[in-house]
């Protein structure tokens, strides 16, 4: 059974492919947008780029750090860099320069980490990235953008591109359901949209376990037809919201100096709290 299916939800294309043709389209909207990739433009699809805008494709080859360097470069000159490649690579090999050249810098490079997450079975352990959004979780000045399905990618390529700032966006090799019509995604960093009312419990999920969560609701009514699950989509959060949902105020961010380390959950206490949790106050409780 295909995700998606038991909650009726229809087939679409790899992820890394609507990327692709999202990432050209801006491209040939904005002159601004260069690529960086690290030899991998074949699988993180920005090869049509390469085709048809040479001179705005650079291909740095197998050395993160040196791709990172030249974004955070380009972004100075007045460039909107996206530099691309595994989320395993990227991260790994680049932490350093993400930390020192973009985030506390907070220079207006954008990441595409493309397999995030542990869905590349058949690529093997080291080219999955389990701990992809962690990571940019303890990075200050970063937002997040983590796309469901091919309408929120085209909208989230595009918001990483007018969003002034460090952005990092998940991709993925993996095909997900169309979640949003195709011409109708409602997408505002910083805003989680209900993809689905209800009464009873509330789902939060972004990237590919927003259509699981559809398909577990699905199950839950079916046993319990008084069940009525909610859904949020939280399809983009900033790094350290402090006077709403998710985003407050890059200043803010910045006086508070370096983040706390953060995991998954602590993310999404984030966007769902007034005040967010830090990790320095559960250790004086302990």
């Amino acid at each position: 059974m295909q995700l998606g299916e038991r909650a009726g939800l229809k087939p679409a294309k790899r992820m890394r492919e609507v990327f692709g043709d999202a990432i050209l389209d801006l491209c040939r909207e904005n002159e601004r947008v260069v690529i960086l990739d690290g030899d991998l433009s074949s699988t993180t699809r920005t090869h049509d780029v390469r085709q048809e805008f040479p001179d705005r494709f650079f291909n740095t080859g197998i050395a993160e750090s040196n791709m990172i360097s030249m974004a955070s470069g380009l972004a100075s000159c007045g460039f909107i860099p996206f530099a691309t490649s595994l989320s395993s690579f990227i991260l790994a090999n680049g932490y350093d320069q993400l930390r020192i050249s973009v985030a506390i810098a907070s220079v207006n490079v954008k990441v595409v980490g493309s397999h995030g997450g542990i869905t590349l079975g058949k690529d093997g352990a080291t080219a999955m990235a389990a701990e992809d959004l962690a990571l940019v979780g303890c990075l200050p000045t970063f937002g997040i953008l983590v796309p469901c399905d091919p309408a929120s990618m085209h909208k989230a390529v595009r918001a990483a591109a007018e969003y002034v700032g460090p952005v990092y966006l998940r991709s993925s090799r993996v095909a997900m359901p169309h979640i949003y019509p195709e011409n109708d995604c409602p997408f505002e960093i910083g805003i989680a949209n209900i993809v689905r009312e209800g009464s009873d419990l509330t789902i939060i999920g972004c990237g590919l376990m927003v259509a699981a969560a559809l398909c577990s609701g699905d199950v839950g009514r079916g046993r319990n037809p008084d069940a009525c699950p909610g859904y949020a989509h939280h399809q983009a959060y900033g790094h350290r919201g402090h006077h709403g949902c998710c985003q407050g105020d890059r200043r803010d961010r910045n006086r508070r100096g370096a983040p706390s380390p953060r995991g998954y959950g602590q993310q999404y206490c984030t966007c769902c709290s007034r005040f967010p949790p830090r990790a320095d106050a559960f250790r004086r409780t302990c």
